[in-house]
């Protein structure tokens, strides 16, 4: 239907010029399919950190599988994982910030996620963060940061609602038993961000574009 694929593009500023890169795989599991959407994307190190996501074929509803490809040797392989790591997924959102991963939201077809996970690419190892309140369980939201801080936007549940809120997490603090979301003080009503689903974002200098 042209929306699932496992195929990598590489854009370049200097040229402005697209390229389909050639990858080959080593995913020792021939259950592990690339063809998928709705995934997320990072990138950490030289390589492209690929989690979760649903496939084109109805009997791959969601998937939880950590995948990474070396940029420079274009290989595709599946990251052996230790802790506890999310549950099948798609919709959801992540972030890297001082080499680890959080991922929030998402959905597997009959629920919504709230939880934080955090990835250490260092350990391998997954964690659910302690946090004392979240937002509502939501998926196709925007996930960007600004230093230490998460900042959460938008999404939908899967009653078709859509949000128009904006939450901020900090990463890091030293007592565990304050680590909550902090609603983001709305503008004047003429500059209230519309309720939205599936929005790209960039944040550069401690603003946010979307």
């Amino acid at each position: 239907h042209g929306f699932c694929c496992g195929e990598i593009y590489e854009f370049n500023f200097q040229t402005e010029f697209w390229t389909k890169i050639n990858t080959t795989e080593d995913l020792r599991d021939p259950s592990v399919r690339l063809d998928r959407y709705h995934h997320s994307a990072v990138m950490f190190g030289h390589s492209m950190f690929v989690f979760g996501g649903r496939g084109q074929d109805p009997k791959i509803n969601s998937s939880n599988e950590l995948l990474e490809i070396h940029l420079d040797t274009k290989v595709w392989t599946v990251v052996s994982t230790v802790g506890n790591q999310p549950s099948s997924r798609w919709g959801h959102k992540a972030i890297v910030i001082e080499g680890v991963m959080y991922i929030f939201g998402g959905s597997d077809f009959e629920n919504c996620f709230s939880e934080l996970y955090e990835y250490d690419f260092g350990t391998r190892c997954w964690s659910l963060m302690k946090v004392h309140t979240c937002p509502s369980a939501r998926y196709f939201l925007t996930l960007t940061s600004v230093d230490d801080i998460i900042i959460l936007i938008g999404g939908r549940n899967l009653s078709g609602q859509c949000y128009g809120d904006m939450q901020q997490f900090v990463i890091g603090l030293s007592d565990q038993s304050e680590q909550t979301y902090q609603t983001i003080r709305k503008p004047s009503s003429k500059r209230i961000i519309k309720k939205k689903e599936s929005h790209p974002k960039n944040s550069i200098r401690a603003k946010c574009y979307f």
